[in-house]
């Protein structure tokens, strides 16, 4: 245990994620566990820079991987415009500014869409009190609910005359709207996070002037990890990638389901098999195997 470290001692895991892995026997090792081990190469990595910057400097880092976590998002989504859906990167409003980080398109649907990269403080995810997490997830998340619904309401005013159109993408015909929150932090797929966030949303959206003749339907929290399996599924198997979200929102509009468990009902999920992601995965592989065997003598896969 850290001595000195803030929260509740029972919930504190970052020991073992600074040390994942148990040492069996001499040069022998094993994973504590493999969620431990993924998030300290997932957050690891960003905190490693952190801890190594100093405290003028550490804005910056915040700035630059937020920026990063927003062009990874984008390179996910890129390619997936198949009619009638219709995918827009940045889309900026009519006069240049920039709207939304995303938004999808498919006849009188569109998906808005906020990415948003940052991670919890250790205290808040650790402290086992509401009073340390809600004002943090104000801060990280609600942030992105607030940009989306002002957002909305400006795209979907009641006065026409008063509303702001986007550059390039049609919402004449728009009759509903599916927010998406795009978020990083693996604790953010805690049960009912995505409950306390779209009751949060809720509030905010009910104060836009929006139309009548337009649905804001309730507010998806996506965690990256759960959005990878997503893409994937849809270039592998042609899954309808967002009817599946729509249904959840309709289906489930208090969000009280984990995500994933609602896309464990969904056939088209089960078998991801994308050539984008083997592809990547075998260029991953052949340069790890390259730099753990740097000779070339790289050792037989197993049988």
């Amino acid at each position: 245990m850290l001595i000195g470290a803030s929260g509740d001692p029972r919930f504190d895991l970052v020991p073992f994620r600074a040390r994942p892995m148990f040492e069996v026997t001499p040069g022998n090792f094993a994973c504590i566990d493999p969620a431990f081990l993924l998030e300290k190469l997932h957050a690891g990595a960003f905190w490693l820079v952190f801890e190594n910057l100093s405290a003028d400097r550490r804005n910056d880092l915040f700035k630059a991987w937020g920026k990063l976590f927003e062009r990874y998002v984008d390179w996910l989504f890129s390619g997936m415009s198949k009619r009638p859906t219709v995918f827009f990167s940045f889309p900026a409003w009519s006069n240049g500014e920039e709207s939304f980080d995303g938004i999808f398109w498919k006849e009188s649907l569109i998906i808005p869409m906020e990415y948003k990269g940052g991670f919890l403080q250790r205290e808040a995810k650790y402290a086992g009190t509401p009073d340390a997490l809600l004002p943090e997830l104000e801060r990280k998340v609600v942030a992105g609910c607030e940009q989306l619904a002002s957002k909305i309401g400006a795209l979907f005013h009641r006065d026409h005359s008063k509303r702001r159109p986007l550059r390039d993408v049609p919402t004449q015909h728009i009759r509903r709207v599916l927010p998406l929150l795009i978020v990083q932090d693996h604790a953010l797929r805690g049960l009912l996070v995505n409950y306390w966030v779209n009751q949060r949303f809720k509030q905010l959206i009910h104060w836009q002037p929006i139309a009548s003749d337009v649905e804001v339907l309730p507010l998806n929290l996506v965690n990256i990890q759960e959005l990878e399996t997503l893409v994937e599924s849809y270039e592998g198997s042609e899954l309808d990638f967002l009817r599946v979200l729509e249904n959840r929102a309709v289906r489930d509009p208090d969000m009280t389901s984990e995500l994933q468990y609602f896309l464990s009902g969904v056939d088209e999920y089960r078998f991801p098999q994308s050539d984008r992601a083997n592809r990547i995965h075998d260029e991953f592989q052949s340069a790890m195997m390259s730099y753990l065997f740097p000779t070339g003598q790289e050792a037989e896969p197993p049988v």
